[in-house]
């Protein structure tokens, strides 16, 4: 979030410097001792880099209370659309200077009433699904609606359709063939089951400890991602109806396994613990510092605690909402080094690089690790005696990071 809004602040604000160029941004690099890419780098002014960034953050609401419906706007098309909002930091400062920090500009535009934006309105729970829509909802406060747009009951918010959309129903409800392996009403079971399981969790979450929640939600996840893809096997094997469409089925399912993943995630996620949604962690390891590169390399060792600084500067460690997670198990080395890296690398070409780096000596780096057309090593790719553990840790904790959010730990 952060980096998009310096990233358009950038493009928007900084004039670009037109008189540098190859030759002059090359030479200024080499006479500064730097890369070249951090000659071409934007100078943002102090203020936007002192921002309260960390206190921006704090007030933005999770991303699934972002979506809302405007009157203008289809519910299918605002339904569809999952872009976020970003962080405007040339608004920011603009409200910082007069007249904006007086307040003068709200107040003359609340005098005209012309050109008042119309809030839009928030809707406080999952939406019923139209024919072929995904549903989203938020729990943010609102004002008391009217009583043609009163909540449902409690029962009403747990029933299929509201997980289904109208086209997966009518599967559902579809006969088929008697020689067929698999029927809606086999799929529809499924989702039943889930959603029954779901209900009864929510209902006894507030007397479990914070580890029982941990691991109920993890579990649950789990079976719902389990379901979706035996769901998804259950339709292959169906006699779809001339009417419909298996591809579209087959969407529609994985529609209503997310809905219900969602709604696990807000129900049963324990924010005050830093569990579940609203939930950011930042993953690190000490042995990343053994890859040393040569001082030009795109990837210079400086630029790992320089990114964990700026995390600690935005909360990381701090707030439990944002832990610094700052070891990656073991186990996760195993997998990645036997298991996840020979499916991307040839076997012999993963030996070939990890010997290199073990006959490196402690005391060298920059050395380098590939070799180009001609045989000769490859500038671009230089490292260290720790470079190949580096590496490993690197995927490792993308691994853990994923069954992070997988098992509804960050989401």
């Amino acid at each position: 979030v952060v980096a998009v809004a310096f990233r358009l602040y950038s493009r928007k604000h900084i004039p670009k410097d037109l008189t540098l160029s190859e030759e002059n941004v090359h030479a200024s690099a080499a006479l500064m001792e730097c890369h070249s890419l951090s000659i071409r780098a934007p100078i943002y002014p102090d203020v936007a880099l002192n921002l309260p960034i960390d206190y921006v953050l704090s007030k933005l609401p999770h991303p699934s209370e972002l979506s809302f419906t405007l009157t203008s706007t289809s519910m299918k098309d605002a339904d569809e659309d999952d872009s976020e909002p970003t962080i405007d930091i040339h608004s920011i400062l603009q409200s910082m200077t007069p007249p904006s920090c007086f307040g003068m500009a709200a107040s003359q535009q609340a005098k005209d009433g012309s050109n008042l934006l119309a809030s839009p309105i928030r809707q406080q729970q999952i939406l019923s699904p139209g024919k072929i829509f995904t549903p989203s909802g938020n729990s943010l406060p609102r004002p008391p609606l009217a009583p043609e747009m009163a909540p449902e009951d409690d029962d009403s918010l747990w029933q299929t359709n509201k997980f289904a959309s109208e086209y997966m129903c009518n599967f559902f409800q579809a006969r088929t063939s008697a020689l067929s392996v698999g029927s809606g009403s086999q799929v529809e079971s499924i989702l039943v089951s889930l959603i029954s399981r779901l209900r009864h969790l929510s209902k006894e979450m507030p007397s479990k400890t914070h580890d029982e929640r941990r691991n109920v939600l993890k579990g649950l996840l789990h079976q719902i991602l389990m379901s979706k893809s035996f769901g998804e096997d259950q339709i292959e094997c169906c006699d779809v109806p001339p009417a419909q469409s298996k591809a579209t089925i087959v969407t529609e399912w994985r529609k209503a396994c997310e809905r219900l993943y969602k709604r696990a995630c807000s129900k049963l996620s324990s924010t005050e613990e830093g569990h579940g949604n609203g939930t950011t962690a930042i993953l690190t390891d000490s042995r990343c510092n053994g890859h040393i590169s040569q001082n030009g390399s795109f990837e210079r060792n400086v630029r790992l605690p320089a990114a964990i600084k700026a995390t600690r500067l935005a909360g990381a460690g701090v707030s439990k909402n944002v832990p610094l997670i700052t070891s990656v198990e073991d186990s996760y080395l195993d997998i990645a080094e036997k298991s996840v890296i020979p499916k991307a690398h040839k076997i012999s070409y993963i030996k070939r690089l990890k010997a290199k780096c073990a006959s490196i000596s402690s005391d060298e780096f920059g050395v380098a690790l590939t070799d180009d057309s001609d045989g000769e090593g490859g500038e671009d790719t230089t490292g260290s005696r720790g470079s190949y553990m580096a590496a490993v840790i690197g995927v490792a904790a993308s691994l853990k990071a994923a069954e992070m959010v997988v098992g509804g730990q960050c989401v």
